[in-house]
């Protein structure tokens, strides 16, 4: 090689990991300045009574795919209607000062909630699933349909990802487009884990135990890794007989942009003992950062409720954990900006 070329090759690399290096330390020096702006609000606080909270795992149905009523029991009510779950839940996160929440649900209710409902805008990030038609996701016009919906924030989030009851791997080709766009708007991917109850397995007989494992996100973690990604659940099972805890906390550790959520379990009287100990291991090994509130009411809005009460009345949590838990670490997955934190506090009382 020409030694002018070689000169000329090496100044370049040398300008390139200069710039490099400047822009990961803007982007360093950005979050840490977004916690400490979460940080000095937050110490206001004595106590919980009145904390924001983002709860990053919730469903919303339309009159088609709602599943809720005086049929489905958990203990709590559930409202007849598709609309009028919409509306309590609105008004539990309310009573609870639940700031923002992340419900998933099919393309064309974000949509429709988004453009009914302009008043909750600030109130919701609506996520796209595709729970009722695990086949769409591999239709071309899918992409662009996202896209659009979330250049104007009608979608702010890709997920809640059912792949794991289809035996659809978390790195199928169909789901590479929304990883796509995830990455060109910097948005959170969130995706299920964990094991469900016996008496729902029945009902999915391709539901993979391999792909429930939070393991099996390695791949995707490795390829998108500008995406922060949510497992939600945890890799909670709602049996014994799947113990993925372990691998969750590993997968924690060794990548930095993957969180997970508690989700139902929180609120289950079943498995909240196993919540209580996932958390407490996570803690144990630094990883109470990147733990989140998640309810996953699903069809029983009252839930909110209930799985805030279990994060605020835990023993086995101090106080700067709880706050972590039900906002701190929520703020930095979703990457929000001064602006938005800042309102979301305003918003509460002292």
């Amino acid at each position: 090689m020409c030694p002018p070329i070689k000169e000329f090759i090496m100044k370049k690399t040398i300008i390139f990991f200069f710039v490099a290096t400047i822009f990961y330390s803007c982007n360093i020096t950005s979050e840490q300045s977004t916690l400490a702006l979460i940080d000095s609000l937050g110490s206001k606080y004595n106590t919980l009574k009145d904390y924001p909270v983002i709860d990053v795992h919730q469903h919303l149905y339309n009159d088609v795919t709602y599943w809720g009523g005086p049929q489905a029991s958990k203990n709590l009510n559930s409202p007849t209607t598709a609309m009028l779950h919409y509306k309590r839940l609105v008004e539990v996160m309310k009573e609870n000062n639940v700031v923002l929440g992340l419900p998933s649900t099919r393309m064309e209710t974000c949509e429709y909630y988004f453009n009914t409902y302009p008043e909750n805008r600030q109130l919701f990030y609506y996520g796209l699933d595709f729970w009722y038609a695990p086949d769409a996701v591999c239709q071309p016009y899918v992409a662009n349909k996202l896209d659009s919906l979330v250049k104007v924030n009608a979608i702010n989030v890709i997920g809640e990802l059912f792949g794991v009851y289809y035996g659809k791997s978390h790195d199928d080709s169909c789901y590479q487009s929304l990883y796509a766009i995830a990455d060109k708007y910097n948005i959170p991917v969130s995706i299920h884990t964990g094991v469900i109850p016996d008496n729902w397995l029945k009902n999915f007989p391709n539901y993979s135990i391999e792909l429930a494992n939070p393991a099996s996100l390695r791949p995707i973690l490795k390829k998108w890794s500008n995406i922060n990604f949510n497992a939600m659940h945890s890799g909670l099972s709602y049996s014994d007989k799947y113990n993925f805890e372990n691998n969750m906390i590993d997968m924690l550790l060794t990548f930095d942009n993957l969180y997970c959520d508690i989700g139902a379990a929180c609120w289950m009287p079943e498995t909240q003992l196993k919540t209580e100990k996932f958390i407490l291991s996570a803690i144990e090994k630094g990883l109470e950062d990147r733990i989140l509130f998640g309810s996953d009411q699903m069809v029983w809005p009252d839930a909110v409720s209930v799985g805030i009460k279990f994060i605020k009345d835990a023993n086995f949590l101090t106080l700067a954990q709880k706050k972590k838990i039900l906002y701190r670490n929520a703020a930095q997955f979703l990457r929000l900006d001064k602006e938005q934190i800042k309102r979301h506090f305003l918003n509460s009382k002292i």
